[in-house]
């Protein structure tokens, strides 16, 4: 039981991270793709 309730903050943390993530990585995606062309 404890190790479910544990589970499910993890799982929950995790997911707030993931959708964070997933929008730095779209933003630093964006700039790094522009960063490129302006080098090449």
């Amino acid at each position: 039981m404890e190790k479910n309730d544990g589970n499910e903050e993890i799982t929950a943390m995790f997911k707030e991270f993931d959708s964070k993530h997933k929008a730095s990585k779209a933003s630093t995606a964006s700039s790094r793709s522009s960063d490129v062309k302006d080098e090449d």
